[in-house]
């Protein structure tokens, strides 16, 4: 999974959009990239708190998935609010939301540009893909 070029993304998702989760994953692979999705890194035993912790430091996006059950989820709150801040301080994006159904967006995203996946997959992939470059 590991490419010379492509980007380290964390992929923070609620465990209920799973399925759109993982293929988004195996398109960033086939695009060049490196995501980090749990259920691909954190093996038995580990420990999972601190095996996100260390994709976030050393991630350089994060991908938020954003429906009504991320919004419900805190993990995915902590997730995307860590990289926030580096945001922030850098002056660089790097917390990219992708909106796959309507929800409440958060304050702090709204005024995010965001993928917009319910029209259609191709072309919010092509500008995920465009903001990843």
């Amino acid at each position: 999974m590991n490419t010379p070029y492509g980007k380290k993304v964390f992929i923070s998702h609620s465990s209920k959009d799973k399925t759109f989760a993982r293929l988004i994953a195996t398109d960033l692979v086939e695009a060049g990239h490196n995501p980090w999705l749990d259920e691909w890194r954190i093996k038995v035993g580990e420990s999972i708190p601190r095996s996100i912790s260390i994709a976030l430091k050393e991630s350089e996006y994060v991908l938020v998935i954003l429906s009504k059950n991320s919004i419900e989820s805190k993990w995915v709150q902590e997730e995307w609010y860590s990289k926030y801040w580096d945001e922030i301080e850098a002056g660089m994006v790097k917390v990219i939301p992708i909106l796959i159904e309507k929800c409440q967006i958060p304050e702090l995203l709204k005024t995010k540009k965001y993928a917009d996946f319910r029209g259609g997959y191709s072309r919010a992939f092509k500008e995920l893909l465009f903001a990843l470059n």
